[in-house]
């Protein structure tokens, strides 16, 4: 499975481009996304410095995403083609209509589709 996680306030607490703090559980269940095997495509509209703080920010709380805003090695080579939308099963993103970013229900929900043993 593959899942697209936003970082601005989906992953951590931000006002742009600030970062104040991890959002409860979110760490921990991207981590137990890789651990089943999933791949985790860091997906934002941060570029530059921006991006590399949030990467940066990422990495030194023991979290690396399998892509960032780019496809996976894997969905290349199915498609043939490298299409602007990142593919992905699963988006998660504070700006989701009618969705307030709970982490465990996610990993419920995943769980439910199969993602871990």
């Amino acid at each position: 499975m593959i899942i697209a996680v936003d970082f601005d306030n989906t992953i951590a607490r931000t006002t742009f481009p600030e970062i104040h703090g991890e959002i409860a559980g979110a760490i921990t269940a991207l981590n137990h996304f890789q651990r089943a095997g999933h791949i985790v495509i860091l997906w934002m509209c941060r570029e530059g410095k921006y991006l590399d703080a949030a990467v940066r920010w990422l990495a030194e709380r023991g979290f690396t995403p399998d892509c960032v805003n780019c496809h996976s090695k894997k969905q290349l080579t199915e498609w043939g083609t490298d299409p602007r939308k990142v593919g992905a099963d699963i988006y998660i993103d504070d700006r989701n209509a009618l969705c307030k970013i709970d982490w465990k229900r996610l990993e419920q929900f995943v769980k439910e589709k199969g993602a871990f043993p």
